[in-house]
């Protein structure tokens, strides 16, 4: 009979019941953090560019690297999408062709099926602008208002 080993003392574990996406070990967000939670496709969703991030030495998947590349990072989201040459490309037909003029626009990501990546077709991550007419809700910061009043009103 297999004897148990002890558990080291800085190890913890817990219950996960969330998405397998989540378990991936990785900066970058892929097409499989966007899957609908019924795996059905994909879901789009709104984000806001915080900072365009200047990237060496990057790795993904499959052990490929790249030595400098560029790479989104949004509003209150762990995961960074690295900057293939459309959404470089679309980007700068949505806002201009410096990267400082994109910080704090509210964009798309959607899922394209049939991407060409390294001679396979596989899903990919493309940026488009907000076809909804409200983007979504800023966060709140410290101080402000929690009650605001149209200017002319009476408080």
């Amino acid at each position: 009979m297999a004897e148990m080993r002890e558990k080291p003392a800085e190890m913890r574990e817990k219950p996960y019941t969330g998405p397998v996406a989540a378990m991936r070990d990785s900066p970058w967000l892929a097409s499989e953090d966007l899957e609908n939670p019924d795996g059905t496709g994909w879901r789009e969703v709104t984000v806001v560019i915080d900072k365009v991030m200047e990237i060496t030495d990057a790795q993904f998947k499959g052990g490929r690297s790249k030595k400098r590349g560029y790479a989104l990072q949004f509003v209150n989201k762990s995961r960074m999408l690295y900057l293939n040459g459309v959404n470089r490309e679309t980007l700068k037909e949505m806002f201009g062709r410096l990267a400082r003029d994109w910080l704090g626009k509210t964009v798309t990501l959607w899922v394209k099926p049939d991407v060409l990546l390294m001679g396979q077709r596989v899903p990919g991550i493309r940026v488009k602008q907000v076809t909804s007419a409200s983007p979504p809700p800023r966060e709140r910061q410290p101080g402000e208002d929690d009650d605001p009043q149209p200017e002319g009103s009476e408080p």
